[in-house]
């Protein structure tokens, strides 16, 4: 099963440390992008059912998963020692999955619906959410998960990343 399990190596050695799965009572979700720090571990997380539904799949580019056409639903912040979760933050839209950073204890964020995502999506089911062209930018506590400010200004000229 693909991204279920978020491998932790020893970099020194190359050993396996351990295997983090999301816990089973959030439901089938996977494991998107990753962001560590020296206390944390950031990762964006999508649902099995969107990645059937977004025909995401291989893009032909040397065997890359192409991820940028699907939702990612949250974000997910876990202890970077133990792999237990601190919090999860629920995108509005659908958060870009390589469009979040960490910085001065917040994750800053981009939650949008890019227009792969979106083409994605319309050819699938047909259930774009509505407004799926505006977005924001989100400042998250790194301790918390508390949103400290959401902007929308000039979020019609961001674009996915890819």
């Amino acid at each position: 099963m693909l991204f279920r399990s978020l491998r932790v190596y020893d970099l020194l050695t190359g050993t396996q440390r351990a295997a983090w799965k999301i816990p089973a009572e959030l439901g089938d979700l996977r494991w998107g992008h990753v962001r560590v720090d020296d206390q944390v571990v950031v990762a964006s997380v999508f649902s099995g059912d969107d990645l059937r539904r977004s025909r995401a799949g291989w893009d032909g580019n040397g065997g890359y998963y192409a991820k940028d056409r699907q939702l990612m639903r949250h974000l997910m912040c876990l202890d970077v020692r133990t792999g237990d979760m601190r919090w999860k933050v629920d995108a509005a839209r659908g958060f870009v999955n390589h469009g979040f950073a960490m910085g001065g204890g917040r994750v800053y964020a981009v939650d949008l619906l890019g227009s792969g995502v979106v083409k994605g999506i319309s050819t699938t089911d047909g259930s774009v959410p509505p407004n799926a062209e505006k977005g924001s930018i989100r400042a998250i506590d790194l301790a918390t998960g508390r949103q400290l400010w959401r902007s929308e200004e000039h979020t019609s000229e961001l674009q996915s990343p890819y």
